[in-house]
């Protein structure tokens, strides 16, 4: 009986299957825009729009029962634009080098701080627009500026960076004027005494709600704080801090937070395990809040003790007593002393607003944004965008759309095609 070798069976579908890699590398460089067609001679315009709303519906929180709400413009707010001085966009080494760089690498400190060059500024508008015109086109690292931010009490944009030009929608070609979406937002603090009087030798509680930031893109809250400066009478008592998340449907375990007091300012501080734990279970709940409930001794007399809480979101700077940044609460007063006596009464939790005790804290607006995201957003250590997660952008960004994936498919036809001359030489050096 006559055997049949199966080789050229083989080597016809490796050929075959070269042949369909030729093709499709083919198509893929004919549907992607060549890094080498960037028109040098032509400069970039960027639109960064600030809404309101919960940034979280921005990545599509299908759990969020809010997801479909208006956007609101938020005026005021000020962008900065810095370009990457050694990253060149007119070819595909520039773009796999743009697609390794983290945000993080700009920041104080990191590797690549140096290369960043001019300090463009860009302020929205009454629609909520910051526009960036006639940029030289390049790798950009949008921020945004803090103090603007702060007098809105909003949460910050994650810094980003982002490609000018981009490509379009289709990936077929350049975009020079390129928009991101960018939602905030609105971090509300309430505090609350329980007492309107009290004696020296005499005890406050008090509670502090917060709203809590929504996660970043990676589903994290970077960090938390809240600050008390105490006045001259008062003194913390340790270990009275007890942490509710909602509407005090749990608490939060003693590893979950640290409290520190410096110069009679009484500071909790989420850990890392107490950000971790709370990032899940805001998701889909724009409205939940943190309440933070405390003691103090009352240990000096004076006419009446006045002060407020302050919350430091991602992105903010560190509470400054002298400064007094952070989103503030409302400001509580105990009268001393007494008049009459007066029992304690017991804090709601959450703390209501004063203005508005029958309601909890307003609805966040924000619709999802357009699909597409800029090259690379990161949140700094410690810090980000402010309760906030980083903008989408309405253009696809990345190597699949530079040509530079072409080259893995053609590498691939190229050693099948080795691989079926090598059996054909060895299959006609036997039948020699």
């Amino acid at each position: 009986m006559t055997k049949v070798s199966a080789a050229p069976k083989l080597i016809a579908a490796l050929l075959i299957m070269a042949l369909v890699c030729l093709a499709s590398a083919t198509h893929a460089a004919a549907a992607t825009a060549n890094p080498a067609l960037v028109d040098g001679s032509r400069s970039a315009t960027l639109h960064v729009h600030k809404n309101a709303g919960d940034p979280v519906t921005q990545y599509g929180d299908p759990t969020n029962p809010d997801a479909q709400r208006s956007r609101e413009p938020i005026q005021g707010v000020e962008f900065f634009a810095q370009r990457v001085d050694n990253v060149d966009l007119t070819t595909n080494d520039g773009w796999q080098q743009a697609e390794a760089l983290k945000p993080t690498q700009f920041f104080e400190g990191g590797d690549q701080r140096e290369h960043l060059g001019q300090r463009y500024i860009a302020t929205t508008g009454a629609d909520g627009v910051a526009t960036f015109a006639d940029l030289p086109l390049g790798l950009y690292l949008v921020t945004e500026n803090h103090a603007t931010a702060q007098r809105q009490n909003l949460s910050l944009v994650a810094p980003f960076l982002i490609a000018l030009p981009a490509t379009n929608e289709t990936g077929d070609a350049w975009n020079y004027d390129v928009t991101v979406q960018a939602k905030d937002q609105l971090i509300t603090a309430t505090k609350q005494a329980n007492r309107t009087c009290v004696a020296q030798g005499q005890t406050i509680e008090y509670g502090v709600s917060t709203t809590l930031p929504a996660p970043d893109a990676d589903g994290n809250i970077t960090s938390l704080s809240i600050s008390d400066p105490l006045e001259a009478a008062q003194r913390y008592v340790e270990g009275s801090t007890e942490v509710l998340v909602g509407a005090s449907e749990s608490s939060l375990q003693a590893d979950d937070y640290t409290v520190s007091v410096q110069d009679n300012t009484v500071t909790l501080t989420l850990t890392d395990k107490g950000l971790a734990t709370l990032a899940p279970k805001r998701l889909g709940k724009p409205d939940l809040q943190l309440t933070w409930k405390f003691i103090v001794d009352v240990v000096a007399t004076q006419d009446k003790i006045r002060n407020k809480a302050y919350v430091t979101p991602p992105g903010y700077p560190a509470f400054d007593r002298e400064r007094l940044t952070g989103v503030p609460s409302n400001q509580t007063t105990v009268r001393m002393p007494c008049k009459e006596p007066q029992d304690p009464k017991p804090i709601p939790i959450p703390v209501p607003d004063p203005n508005n005790p029958s309601t909890t804290p307003p609805k966040q607006p924000g619709t999802p944004t357009a699909p597409g995201t800029p090259i690379s957003q990161q949140t700094p250590p410690g810090q980000s965008t402010p309760g906030t997660t980083p903008p989408k952008a309405n253009q696809r960004t990345g190597l699949s759309n530079t040509g530079a994936s072409v080259f893995g498919i053609l590498g691939l036809a190229v050693l099948l095609i080795a691989f079926g001359l090598f059996l054909l030489s060895r299959r006609n050096e036997r039948e020699a």
